[in-house]
């Protein structure tokens, strides 16, 4: 199957049942994303919500099929991913933002109960230092006041997000946690201009293509971070049976049974 190569690729190894589970929600990710980009603006945009919704209850049934309750690093992705949920359904900016900002805390969370790097954190937080602050330059003086303390709060956490992934430890899932916390950032750099500087020229694309894109690489990193987990398990037995074997054994002769 082309799921099965997909993923044989994307974790490494034999796909497995999950990860070809895995593989059909993201097509539903993707047909959801696609709804909502190609709806907006038009006379379908009635289908704009459920598109939504389908995209965004795609990714945490991913997140949940790759093991989402098995370990604090999944379950607390997979509440992130909730929180996204929450965000893309909430009313009010004020809130949306508020949903979002939990669910950035609980993703560098998991960063956090994963491992990291603290030269990579370092040199992750010293480009996403210099690229937040232009963006502050660039959207805050068009921030409402109201506004202001939560876009800013906001620009802080998603900015310890991208930085904590970027200082995730090597392993199983890392590429997809850089390449999701970047898209992430990117897609709502692009959606604040929409919202306070001018709403003429985005693109839905440009913004949910990024986000949805994001959201599925996490879900995607728990059965990543799952599998990695399973194969640590096996080389400890293995280890353990080896050590054991060789006690067993007396010195220059062969075990008796």
């Amino acid at each position: 199957m082309a799921a099965e190569g997909t993923f044989h690729g994307l974790l490494g190894g034999r796909a497995s049942r999950t990860e070809v589970l895995c593989a059909a929600l993201v097509l539903a990710v993707a047909v959801g994303a696609a709804g909502t980009i190609l709806v907006r603006g038009t006379a379908w945009k009635m289908l704009s919500r459920p598109s939504i919704t389908l995209a965004s209850t795609s990714v945490i049934l991913i997140a949940l099929a790759g093991g989402g309750l098995r370990s604090w690093y999944g379950r607390l992705v997979t509440i992130g991913l909730c929180f996204c949920w929450i965000g893309d359904h909430v009313p009010g900016l004020a809130m949306t933002i508020a949903a979002f900002l939990v669910g950035h805390l609980c993703f560098i969370a998991a960063f956090w109960v994963r491992g990291l790097r603290a030269k990579a954190c370092l040199l992750a937080g010293g480009l996403v230092a210099v690229a937040s602050s232009a963006i502050c330059l660039w959207i805050i003086p068009h921030v409402r006041e109201n506004l202001l303390v939560p876009v800013l709060a906001y620009i802080v956490v998603i900015s310890a997000m991208v930085v904590f992934a970027g200082g995730a430890r090597p392993g199983k899932g890392r590429l997809m946690l850089a390449i999701a916390a970047v898209a992430f950032y990117a897609s709502d750099t692009l959606l604040a201009r929409s919202i306070f500087i001018s709403s003429e020229s985005w693109s839905p694309i440009s913004v949910f293509g990024p986000y949805y894109t994001a959201c599925a690489l996490f879900a995607l990193s728990v059965l990543a971070y799952q599998r990695e987990r399973a194969g640590q398990d096996r080389s400890a037995s293995l280890d353990r049976m080896e050590a054991d074997q060789a006690a067993g054994c007396p010195v220059g002769g062969g075990a008796e049974y």
